[in-house]
């Protein structure tokens, strides 16, 4: 059995107004053990949070809950050392957009997941073995 990784795009996905199909049907295969959720995107997820507060003050509230959801739901994967010291061999040399993507990464190839994300191109560069719900169909399954 596969366990993935998921992206913060991945992650979002079903929150949005118009979620794509492909990823929901995806998600729909799959059982609730095959997914992690790196920290770091728990950490994208709650600086859109705070993000919002100053412009919507009752969405916050809304999305707070969804994430303490999504972090009870899923297993959660620290940046610990082994992350870090892979993060740190992953970003020599690479631009800080690239750093944030390996913070993705290290945990995903130090647990020996896949990463489920859109962006296949980036994360794959580090060696992680990726998947992109974002074109599933269900032939996949």
């Amino acid at each position: 059995m596969i366990r993935y990784l998921l992206d913060t795009n991945v992650l979002s996905e079903p929150r949005k107004p118009k979620p794509h199909g492909g990823v929901l049907a995806w998600l729909g295969t799959l059982h609730v053990e095959q997914l992690s959720v790196a920290a770091f995107s728990v950490g994208e997820i709650q600086l859109r949070i705070e993000m919002t507060r100053s412009h919507n003050p009752t969405r916050p509230a809304e999305l707070e809950a969804w994430v303490e959801i999504a972090i009870q739901t899923h297993e959660s994967l620290p940046m610990d050392s082994a992350c870090f010291r892979e993060w740190g061999r992953m970003v020599k040399g690479k631009s800080n957009q690239l750093q944030s993507d390996a913070m993705i990464a290290a945990p995903g190839k130090v647990h020996g997941l896949t990463a489920a994300t859109r962006n296949v191109r980036a994360i794959g560069r580090f060696g992680v073995p990726v998947y992109n719900p974002f074109q599933f169909t269900d032939t996949d399954e």
